[in-house]
């Protein structure tokens, strides 16, 4: 009987011992669960955080993309109507480079007639005074007077020569 109340007893200190363990490793266990709990709170917590931060950012990025895609339609816009003023003024100034070669060939053949002209005209003046010379010379033998003085240098200056 002794031995069995000292089995009971040894059995009954395992008893109480096994349960301190349980107690205890229930209650580690317990707070490790809180910490885990606590953790995986805190990281949802920071992945949430996160996310919305992205997905603002996103937001803010996808919202200057559309603000720059405006600003270069908007350019690309002004460029053609540019590009479409240069090729009217490219045209203008073809016309107007045209039309002055047109006037320089024009003034070029005045200038050509009015050399002839002046040419024909200094030919037609020279053969006038060589004939005045001839006529002064006959009228100087025949009465002596001075032809050239009274008749004709008023005819010259008439002429233009």
């Amino acid at each position: 009987q002794s031995l069995q109340l000292e089995h009971a007893k040894q059995l009954s200190q395992l008893q109480e011992a096994r349960e301190r363990d349980t107690d205890r490793l229930e209650r580690r266990l317990h707070e490790m669960q809180a910490e885990l709990d606590r953790r995986s709170k805190d990281a949802e917590e920071r992945a949430a955080e996160r996310i919305e931060t992205l997905g603002r950012e996103l937001r803010e990025e996808s919202q200057a993309l559309r603000r720059k895609g405006s600003e270069v339609r908007c350019m690309a816009e002004a460029r053609d109507q540019l590009l479409e003023e240069l090729s009217a003024a490219q045209a203008d100034a073809q016309g107007a480079l045209q039309a002055h070669e047109a006037l320089l060939e024009q003034l070029r053949k005045e200038h050509e007639a009015a050399e002839t002209q002046l040419t024909q005209m200094m030919l037609q003046a020279q053969d006038k005074q060589r004939r005045l010379g001839k006529l002064q010379v006959e009228s100087f033998g025949e009465d002596g007077r001075d032809l050239h003085a009274s008749v004709l240098e008023p005819a010259v200056a008439a002429s233009g020569g």
